[in-house]
């Protein structure tokens, strides 16, 4: 089973790294480049191998993909392997991984763009409303799931409204994540991305990088902190 998720995080990794790639540029997901994505991907992850244990190797003759969608793969293998290796092949897996496959597009987009695309958020909504309509029918209650949704969305509103500090798609992803994990999981992934963006904020001011007016994306720090916050919810429930 372990090879088989490996294999299947590869093509997932380079699915989500052909929508990193198109969706900014307003292309379908599907575009037909995407089937050479896989490939290239996979021959730039080998060439750099081939660099690490001989110099002389030509590496740029060899890659032709942008490196930062190399980087959307191997952290989508990373985690689906670190995840399974976690829960299991299980419903919880399936749940987790969802969300994460979500929230590296999401971030990653923002990461690059500045921007949160809608389209992207409404696909994520209606899963998320898909999963809540199967609690509903197996008779579990989303009154948590509820809770979680408006206190993700009033915490980033509030912050929008006093400090003008950030923007309605990080309210919306906020929402939408509070929906789908409920308020257990939600507050403190906000904290924590509100910590790693404290301390990521002031590495960068202090050298120079960005200045104090410059807009950080902060949905690549809530990934981060969803990401924390599912690998280790039974260590963090002692202490949140």
């Amino acid at each position: 089973m372990n090879i088989v998720i490996f294999i299947a995080s590869i093509f997932l990794g380079s699915f989500l790294s052909s929508c990193v790639y198109n969706i900014p540029k307003g292309k379908t997901i599907f575009n037909f480049k995407y089937k050479s994505f896989i490939f290239e991907s996979i021959i730039y992850i080998i060439s750099y191998l081939c660099k690490y244990f001989n110099n002389d190797f030509n590496l740029k003759k060899y890659n032709k993909l942008s490196k930062k969608y190399v980087v959307v793969e191997l952290i989508t293998m990373l985690t689906t392997i670190l995840v399974y290796n976690k829960y299991g092949f299980n419903q919880e897996f399936l749940k987790y991984i969802a969300v994460i496959y979500f929230l590296i597009v999401i971030a990653s987009i923002d990461l690059y763009t500045s921007n949160v695309y809608f389209k992207v958020s409404i696909i994520f909504f209606l899963f998320t409303n898909v999963c809540l309509g199967y609690k509903i029918l197996i008779g579990s209650s989303i009154k948590n799931n509820i809770a979680g949704g408006i206190i993700g969305f009033l915490i980033i509103c509030f912050i929008i409204l006093t400090t003008n500090g950030m923007g309605w798609g990080d309210a919306e992803i906020c929402f939408i994540l509070g929906l789908f994990l409920g308020k257990d999981l939600i507050i403190p992934i906000i904290l924590i991305s509100f910590v790693l963006g404290g301390i990521i904020g002031i590495y960068i001011l202090i050298l120079k990088i960005k200045s104090s007016k410059d807009y950080i994306p902060f949905l690549p720090f809530v990934f981060l902190a969803t990401f924390t916050v599912i690998f280790f919810k039974e260590y963090l429930t002692i202490f949140l």
